[in-house]
C-alpha cells in the first residue's frame, strides 16, 4: 500500500483516478463472469429437469416446443447479453 501522506496531491489524484479505473473494470469483470455463471446454472438446471422427465414427458415436451414455435438463441440472442 502506498504511502499516502508522503505523496503530493496530483500524485493522490492520479493514484484515486487509477483506483476508481480498477475498480471499474473489476466491476465490469465481474459482471461478465457473473453472466456465464448464471447461464451455466441455468442449464444445468434445466438439464437436470430434463433427466428427470420420462419419456412421455420428454416427447410431450418436444413436441410443444416445436409446435409453439419458440425461436432458437441464434435468433433471440444469447441470454445475459
Amino acid at each position: 500500500m502506498a504511502n499516502y501522506e508522503e505523496m503530493s496531491i496530483e500524485e493522490l489524484e492520479l493514484e484515486q483516478t487509477r483506483l476508481y479505473d480498477e475498480a471499474k473494470a473489476v466491476g465490469a469483470e465481474r459482471h461478465a463472469l457473473a453472466a456465464v455463471l448464471d447461464s451455466k446454472r441455468t442449464r444445468v438446471e434445466v438439464l437436470n429437469r430434463v433427466a428427470r422427465m420420462s419419456d412421455v414427458e420428454r416427447q410431450q415436451m418436444a413436441q410443444a416446443l416445436g409446435a409453439s414455435g419458440i425461436p432458437s438463441g441464434e435468433a433471440v440472442g444469447e441470454p445475459g447479453a
